[in-house]
């Protein structure tokens, strides 16, 4: 029998599929084992009973590929036959539906995950099935919505050093900055929580005495604009003098503030 072949017109069949109700599952083409991944184009909606067969199929056509082999011992563990399975599925998916995890469940999922250490092969898995994902405005909302007034679990030293390490040495692209940017004017334009002033302490601890590249003059220009026309409060102007206060500068640096000085009184024929 050519199984590829009877493979093949299952998939053309479901992809031809134009009405879909019920329940359905999702089916990779080219098994992530076998090198597919979570692209539109390698990813197909089949009934729970060709998912079944899908799965027998593809063990007929690389009997030597053990994940394959793996995967449909796990479904035929949950039943006999596909049309089972395909039951089975189904009240499944209606008993979980609407229903929420209790507390206590989610910390038990929480406390089993907790700890855990991905090895990089898998890290390196994970980063290349999320590359170039993009979510609806929807999901995001709802994932917003969702995340907003939990309480998360602070981070370990040993998080904190590895979340470190991992971002060492990396800059920003433009558009990483740019989303960055669009990111903290939606999170204060929905109300986000503002830092505490012990997370601002930590954050200017950590900047103090690193070394930083100088502005571009694309960079000063835009701060320029940014600062044309703003009112500095008397509040701000009495805090940026305490800072000051006591301050000495370089000689370095004190001959850059009269030369730009001399310049701006030259430009406006002051001098």
């Amino acid at each position: 029998m050519n199984y590829q072949l009877h493979y093949d017109l299952l998939i053309v069949r479901a992809m031809k599929r134009k009405i879909f109700r019920g329940y359905r599952e999702k089916h990779h083409i080219i098994p992530r084992c076998m090198g597919g991944g979570n692209e539109k184009e390698n990813l197909v909606k089949l009934t729970a009973e060709e998912h079944f067969v899908a799965h027998q199929l593809l063990v007929k056509i690389y009997p030597d590929e053990p994940k394959l082999v793996c995967a449909v011992i796990f479904m035929s563990y949950q039943c006999g036959n596909n049309k089972v399975y395909g039951w089975i599925k189904r009240a499944m998916s209606k008993a979980r539906k609407g229903k929420k995890l209790s507390p206590e469940h989610r910390e038990n999922i929480a406390s089993g995950i907790r700890g855990m250490v991905c090895s990089p092969e898998t890290r390196d898995k994970i980063a290349a099935s999320l590359t170039g994902v993009k979510h609806s405005p929807e999901r995001c909302a709802k994932v917003s919505a969702g995340l907003r007034g939990r309480v998360f679990h602070p981070f370990t030293p040993e998080q904190c050093a590895r979340v470190s390490a991992g971002k060492r040495g990396k800059s920003f692209t433009s558009a990483h900055r740019a989303a960055l940017c669009v990111a903290s004017q939606r999170r204060w334009a929905n109300g986000g929580i503002p830092l505490t002033v012990e997370h601002c302490k930590k954050i200017s601890d950590a900047q103090k005495g690193k070394p930083r590249k100088p502005h571009t003059q694309e960079t000063k220009d835009k701060i320029s604009l940014g600062n044309k026309g703003k009112i500095i409060s008397e509040e701000t102007r009495a805090k940026t003098s305490k800072t000051l206060m006591g301050h000495t500068h370089s000689e370095e640096t004190c001959l850059k503030i009269s030369s730009s000085l001399r310049h701006w009184y030259e430009s406006r024929g002051c001098l």
